[in-house]
């Protein structure tokens, strides 16, 4: 699995600037790098939090505050965590509006992404392998096209942008991501979509769970 992350952005917090752009990582060691679209509210308070925990910042942004956040949780967490896992910690302390790319060497060959309030997308471009005639498509190969999910069998290539016309030059299959989605593209290349389901005991929130979901690929006109 190869992956690139990028952000073309105007500046919210700090002017436009190479250490105002992003992506923004954890550390030194890039432990965890993210790139963002849009404004995180409270922003000022995570930092001065992480700040007293140990963590310096050198830009002006907003941003900055969410690959440090991620590596915080992640040190501070005695079980193990998957990424999408650890992600869902990450958006429970952020206030605003996002749309998040994660990569992490800790997770490698993995990308996560999540949104709320900001736009995002998923394209799907297939390989020529997955692109026959339908007279010639099996029985098998039904079940995989399907699924869109088994980019290790035939190969697959994903764009996440937050408009299509970012990705119209590249496919014109897109899934878009509702609030509080989270997906998780694997090692292998396949990808699942994850949604949080809570439960509620007269009223109040008693426990909140990650949940698969489905998302319709729709095509572009």
């Amino acid at each position: 699995t190869h992956v690139g992350i990028a952000h073309t952005r105007w500046a919210t917090h700090g002017v436009p600037s190479p250490t105002n752009s992003h992506p923004h990582v954890s550390d030194p060691d890039n432990t965890f790098v993210v790139v963002h679209n849009g404004i995180i509210t409270n922003f000022e308070a995570l930092k001065n939090f992480l700040t007293k925990e140990g963590y310096a910042f050198y830009s002006d942004t907003d941003t900055e505050v969410i690959p440090k956040l991620a590596k915080y949780i992640y040190d501070k967490t005695t079980q193990p965590m998957t990424f999408p896992e650890l992600v869902q910690q990450v958006m429970k302390q952020l206030n605003g509006a996002y749309a998040l790319l994660f990569k992490s060497t800790k997770y490698p060959n993995e990308l996560v992404a999540c949104k709320l309030g900001s736009p995002l997308i998923l394209g799907i471009k297939e390989s020529p392998m997955m692109q026959k005639d339908p007279a010639d498509v099996t029985i098998k190969d039904a079940d995989i096209l399907a699924s869109k999910h088994h980019a290790s069998i035939y190969g697959v290539e994903y764009f996440l942008a937050s408009d299509a016309a970012a990705v119209v030059e590249h496919t014109k299959q897109v899934m878009v991501l509702e609030d509080r989605d989270v997906l998780h593209i694997k090692s292998t290349g396949d990808f699942e979509v994850w949604h949080p389901s809570a439960t509620l005991v007269d009223g109040a929130l008693l426990q909140e769970n990650m949940q698969h979901v489905t998302r319709a690929i729709d095509t572009l006109q």
